[in-house]
Order: structure tokens, then C-alpha cells, then sequence
């Protein structure tokens, strides 16, 4: 798809490698005799040469003794702000940032990391401006701040052209970065567009250095797009397109497939590739750091990988929590949110799982907590997920029922499963822009082909060039002529999935049936009886007559106007008769012959319902009428209800995050209908209002469909 490693890189890449085994091999030693030279020298240095020596030594230590790494670079900065020596402040307070950084404490890395900008700004060193811009984002991002990240993000973005040569991996970086944050806060649309960016921006890249890295930080970043939505093959496809998986590193290798087991619940698959991953890094982790602070916050963080969903898949719940709550603990200390919201909602899970429900109620409840204070919508959810399974296990219905409907809400919100969709659309957009690409290079060809006939046709002795060529044009032809049916099958490919996003919003509501549940269950426990037998069978036949619909693309108006009038009788019921309806039909129109999409109007009525009439002081009244004009259907629904404005104020009161997606689907359903059409929005809205300028309803006019166009589309859809 996008950025591929050319293969003349790969013996550069191969060579770097070997390079760094081979010092990470003399490690110690050169180290520790670099330490000893260090000091020595320090014996006889003053003034910058001094500061320069210390902060060598400083880092020397870094990865040895973070203890030491500190105490000697706080004092190069101390001498270094003696002599107003810039740089050898600049260089104690990057070196301290790292120690920090090495020891997972992230609340004095985001410290030093801000100190650093000051001075690089100064100095107007640009790479390691950019760098620190990055380095303040990528803490912010794991803090949950994702806002902040992105602007930090933004402003190395901005500096990126004034690094020369190194710009393309900059941007790449910031252009994941940016993605990483907006997929953590649930904009998915967002994430997809930036991963893209970062996936054309890689391709460009020449240095076997910076492939190594940005390419694999691109393509791993849309492979764990598509692996949260369980697409597995393309998750794989661009895990495969990885450096490491390109040049076989099997120790990182087996981290992808440790992913990808772990996302299709092959939990015992997935542990003993982590298995692999973590006794190869941990080998190689062991020569290069010898800090036991260092391996105190490492351990941590690897055995929440471990402890977190492999061993609550497993149902080893003991296990997951004896890793997870020195984790937390630590993850919480160090400020690290992102991870803590995961191992409060792994040991909530764990907990869970042992019946141990007191315990999960309180991880569950810290969850939602952290999750509110840093506004992460997904994590929020998965809280009130599990708090709505918690308190259906201990027996409370209510609260059950109340973190049901937030999780519900939420879920919407996010647009989880309107973006799966979407995912499928855009490997349908991408295959045929590649279908695209190909036929154009094929025409390109042909005009090249066919100025070479001319020029031979001038030339009696290049007749038999001329053969040749034509034959060679004719093959071309032929080529062309199959990647246009492939292009075209691409095209139907986009159609079908149009139609599959079509069949799956003409559900009925989940709210609506959610609500009927409810109805039924306060009358069970009023003991009335009567009313709840009653509900329920006229909620049996509704849900069976959308059972039958929703197998049809059309049905007769009759049939979907005998759908709405049960629904509203439904909804007459549930608002105590607050309310009547009427139904007409004007000259012109042929309930049995005019055929409409299964439930199309119920969204509507139920807006007016809902925000309209039942809100309002007095009996309300909705009208529903159709007509037709010239070739066309249409619907108009008008209630006597507050109006717009007030229904906006009060929902606003209400639920300030809830937002019904019923109208937005039903409109795209129509726009999707007359797609060919061009005579506006199928739906408009429009204000009533008294002599006074006073609010006395709304009234909707929905235009249904173009017979003659939709004869052609029945046509092609074998209707």
C-alpha cells in the first residue's frame, strides 16, 4: 500500500546492525575504562572544560549508576551557571532529563524535558528543540493529555524544514505521534488520515538509520489501528512491511505475533511468544544496563504486559494480579496514566473473574475516576462497561442498568463501529486508487507507443520495427482492457459495501428497545400485570415485523406506515397518552405500490416525540402526511411541540455528551439512495412559530426518493 523499504537498504541496515552488537559486546569494559579516564581528567580541568568533562562523566554513568548520573550533572550545572556556560547547562539538564526518563519516572522527565526548550531555543539548535518538543508530547500523550501532545507535536512539526535532509523523518515521527494520540482519544477518523501522512512520508526516507526506525514506527502504527477493530489480515499485512519482520529479527517478530495472537484470544499462543520477546530483550537489556533502579521500573512495565491481558485471558487471575498491583502502584507514583488506566482495568477484570466483587467494584470505580479527570472517552467506557457487569453480578438492577445506558452512550459517541465500517471503505478506496494508478501507467505507455509508431512509419526500414511495436500494443491493449474489469470489480467491491453499512443502520434503535425493556420491567415490578402483557405484545410485534423489513431492501408504504403506527402506540403508552397522531395520505399515492427502505421514518417521529411533543405543557399532536410531486415521494411530519431551540436547551441540560445519531444515519440512507441525484438535502427542517414569534412546533419534509431513478437502481440491484 504505502512505503516500502527499498531493498538496496537492507545490507546497510544488516551492517549497522552488526555494529552495534559489536559494541554492546565491549560494553562494560570500554565503559567502565571510559569512566576511569573521565575522572582523572577532572583532576587538572577548570572553567567550561571542566563543565564539558563533568557532564561527560554524567553520562558515562547514565545506564551504570542513575544515582551517581544525577548528583555529578546537577554539579555541571551548578559550575556551568557560575560561568554562564550555555551549553554545558544545556547538556546537565538533557542529561538529567534521560536519567529520569531511564528510570520511568515521568513527572521530573516532562520536568527536565521543559527546561531543556528554553536553552536549544537559545541556541537555536533545532534538532534538539525539535526533539524535546517530541519528547514533552510523547509524555503528555502518555499522561493522557492528548491535546497538549498535539500541540507540542505541531510546533516540532513547524521546525522540521529548518533540519535540512532529516525533515522527512521528522515529520514522519510527528505525523504517528499525532495519529497515536488522536487513536487514544477515540478519533479513529483522524488517526487513519495522519497514519496515511506518516505512511507517505516514510517512503521517502534513504538513510538505513532512520528506516530502521520511522518506517517500522509508520507501518506498526496502522497495523495496531486495524488490529483494535480485529482486522487481522491487514493488521498483519503492515506488521509484515516492518523492518524487523523484512530483515527477520525474530526477537521483535515475535512481538508482532504476540499481538496478533493475544487480539484473536490465543491466549496461550500469545504468552509464549512474549515468552521469546522477553528473554531476548531481557538479554541484551542485561549487558547494556547495569542500574538496578533502571531494572526496578523495567520490571514493571514488563510484567504488566505480562500480567494485564494474556493472564486474565488465561484466567490465571492470582498471577495477573500479583503483577498488576506493584505495577499500578508504581505506574501511578511516576505518573504514568495511560498505563495505569490499564492495569486498573485488568486488575477490575481480574477481580472479576475471582468473584471477588468488592475488590473489582473498587478498581472498576478508580478507573472511571482517572478516566474522568483526563477526559479518555474509550477508557471511560470500558469502565462503565464493567461496572454495569459488576453490579448485574452482585444484584443491583439499577445501578446495572444506569452504567449500561452511559457505556451506550459513550459507545455511540466514540463511533466505534461506524469507523469499522469505514476501515472497510478505505481498503476498498485504496485498491482501487492502486488499480487506478496501474491503468494510468499503462496509458502513459500507449501515448509513448504511439508517438514511436509515428516516427517509425516515417522510415520505409523500420517496417518490421513496426510489426514488432504493434504486437508489443496489442499485448498492452489487452492488459489494459483486464485492469479496467479489475478496476470495475473494484468499483462493484465499494457498492456492496455501501449497501452492507445500508443493511446494518435500517436496525431498529438499540435506545428504543433498551427503553421498551425498561417500560416492561417497571411494570412487572408495579405487579401491574395486565399493562405489562400488553406492552409486551405489542413490542413482540413490532420487533417481528422489523425482523421481517429488515430482510427486504423495500417494502410497501403500507407496511412501513403499519411499522410506525405500533411504534408510536408503543411510545403513546410508555408517555401515558401525553400526545395523538394522525396519518394522511393525498391524491396520487399508492400505499401498496410505492415501495420506501424498512424503518426510514421512525427516527424522525421519534425526534418529534421525544424532543417535540412529550417535553410540552398540554396535549401535543403529530401529523403525518404523504404526497407526491410529479415523479417524487415525499413525507412531511409536524408536531405542535417546543421547537428546536428549547429541545436544544434541554437537552443540553440533560446530556451534554449524548448525541442521537438516528436523523445523521437515516439522511445519509437517503443521500445514499440519490446518490445521483443532485436537487439538495433530501431533508428539511423548518421552524413553526406563531403571530407572536412564538415556538409551536417543527415540521420535517422528507424527500423519499426519484421514481424513475429508483427503478434504475432496482434494476441493478436485482430488486
Amino acid at each position: 500500500m504505502f512505503g516500502s523499504i527499498a531493498q538496496g537498504q537492507k545490507e546497510k541496515v544488516d551492517s549497522l546492525k552488526k555494529s552495534y552488537k559489536a559494541d554492546i559486546d565491549q560494553w562494560e569494559a570500554i565503559k567502565l575504562k571510559r569512566i576511569d579516564s573521565v575522572s582523572n581528567a577532572l583532576q587538572i580541568q577548570k572553567d567550561t572544560t571542566r563543565v564539558n568533562t563533568l557532564n561527560e562523566l554524567a553520562n558515562s554513568y547514565r545506564l551504570y549508576r542513575t544515582d551517581t548520573t544525577l548528583i555529578i550533572a546537577a554539579q555541571a550545572y551548578r559550575e556551568g551557571e557560575k560561568l554562564n556556560h550555555r551549553r554545558g547547562m544545556a547538556r546537565a539538564t538533557l542529561i538529567t532529563m534521560l536519567a529520569y526518563m531511564n528510570l520511568g519516572n515521568l513527572n521530573k522527565y516532562e520536568e527536565y524535558a521543559r527546561r531543556t526548550v528554553p536553552f536549544y531555543q537559545e541556541l537555536k539548535n533545532y534538532q534538539y528543540l525539535i526533539s524535546s518538543y517530541r519528547r514533552i508530547g510523547e509524555i503528555l500523550d502518555e499522561k493522557c493529555k492528548y491535546k497538549e501532545a498535539i500541540e507540542y507535536y505541531n510546533k516540532g512539526m513547524e521546525l522540521a524544514p529548518k533540519t535540512g535532509k532529516g525533515s522527512n523523518w521528522h515529520l514522519t515521527t510527528f505525523y504517528i505521534a499525532i495519529g497515536n494520540s488522536m487513536r487514544k482519544s477515540g478519533n479513529f477518523e483522524k488517526a487513519y488520515e495522519y497514519y496515511k501522512k506518516g505512511l507517505e512520508q516514510s517512503s521517502k526516507l534513504k538513510n538505513a538509520d532512520e528506516i530502521t526506525t520511522a518506517v517500522a514506527y509508520a507501518h506498526e502504527a496502522m497495523g495496531d489501528l486495524y488490529l483494535q477493530f480485529d482486522d487481522f489480515e491487514t493488521a498483519k499485512y503492515y506488521y509484515d512491511k516492518c523492518p524487523e519482520m523484512i530483515f527477520e529479527d525474530e526477537w521483535n517478530a515475535t512481538r508482532y505475533k504476540a499481538m496478533l495472537s493475544l487480539a484473536k484470544k490465543n491466549y496461550d499462543s500469545a504468552l509464549n511468544y512474549y515468552n521469546i520477546y522477553y528473554e531476548n530483550t531481557m538479554r541484551e537489556f542485561k549487558r547494556t544496563i547495569q542500574d538496578p533502579l533502571v531494572w526496578h521500573g523495567y520490571s514493571f512495565a514488563s510484567n504488566f504486559m505480562y500480567g494485564g491481558p494474556v493472564y486474565v485471558g488465561l484466567k490465571r487471575y492470582d498471577q495477573a494480579i500479583e503483577y498488576l498491583k506493584p505495577s499500578l502502584q508504581f505506574f501511578t507514583e511516576n505518573g504514568q496514566t495511560s498505563r495505569r488506566l490499564d492495569a486498573l482495568k485488568f486488575l477490575s477484570k481480574a477481580y472479576f473473574g475471582k468473584n471477588e466483587l468488592a475488590q473489582a467494584l473498587q478498581y472498576g470505580n478508580e478507573l472511571i475516576k482517572v478516566a474522568e479527570d483526563v477526559e479518555v472517552k474509550p477508557r471511560l467506557r470500558d469502565g462503565y462497561q464493567l461496572l454495569s457487569e459488576i453490579h448485574e453480578k452482585i444484584g443491583d438492577k439499577d445501578k446495572a442498568n444506569l452504567y449500561y445506558r452511559k457505556y451506550s452512550e459513550l459507545k455511540d459517541q466514540i463511533k466505534t463501529d461506524e469507523f469499522k465500517q469505514k476501515l472497510q471503505l478505505y481498503k476498498a478506496e485504496e485498491r482501487e486508487k492502486q488499480k487506478l494508478g496501474a491503468i494510468e501507467q499503462l496509458k502513459k505507455e500507449k501515448r509513448w507507443l504511439t508517438s514511436g509508431i509515428i516516427l517509425l512509419a516515417i522510415s520505409i526500414a523500420s517496417f518490421f520495427g513496426l510489426v514488432w511495436m504493434q504486437r508489443k500494443y496489442n499485448a498492452k491493449k489487452r492488459l489494459l482492457q483486464a485492469n479496467e474489469m479489475a478496476l470495475k470489480h473494484a468499483e462493484d467491491e465499494k457498492k456492496i459495501a455501501l449497501l452492507e453499512m445500508m443493511s446494518l443502520r435500517s436496525q431498529m434503535n438499540p435506545h428504543f428497545i433498551f427503553n421498551c425493556l425498561n417500560s416492561i420491567n417497571r411494570f412487572v415490578l408495579r405487579n401491574d400485570t395486565e399493562a405489562a402483557s400488553g406492552y409486551l405484545t405489542k413490542f413482540s410485534k413490532l420487533m417481528r415485523m422489523v425482523l421481517e423489513n429488515s430482510k427486504q431492501t423495500l417494502i410497501p408504504l403500507e407496511e412501513e406506515v403499519k411499522c410506525l403506527e405500533l411504534y408510536i402506540q408503543m411510545e403513546q403508552f410508555r408517555c401515558k397518552n401525553s400526545f395523538t397522531y394522525y396519518v394522511k395520505y393525498h391524491d396520487g399515492v399508492d400505499t401498496e405500490e410505492a415501495m420506501i427502505p424498512p424503518l426510514l421514518l421512525q427516527p424522525f417521529v421519534e425526534n418529534a416525540i421525544w424532543h417535540g411533543v412529550n417535553p410540552k405543557e398540554g396535549d401535543g399532536r403529530i401529523g403525518i402526511e404523504f404526497f407526491q410531486k410529479e415523479e417524487t415521494l415525499y413525507c412531511v411530519i409536524k408536531d405542535n411541540g417546543i421547537g428546536r431551540k428549547k429541545a436544544s436547551e434541554l437537552k443540553s441540560q440533560l446530556s451534554e455528551h449524548h448525541k442521537s445519531m438516528g436523523l445523521q444515519i437515516t439522511k445519509e440512507r437517503l443521500a445514499i439512495m440519490g446518490e445521483e441525484q443532485s436537487n439538495g438535502s433530501p431533508v428539511e427542517i423548518e421552524d413553526l412559530y406563531d403571530e407572536n414569534s412564538n415556538a409551536v412546533g417543527t415540521k420535517v419534509t422528507i424527500r423519499i426518493f426519484s421514481l424513475p431513478a429508483f427503478e434504475e437502481l432496482k434494476s441493478s440491484l436485482n430488486l
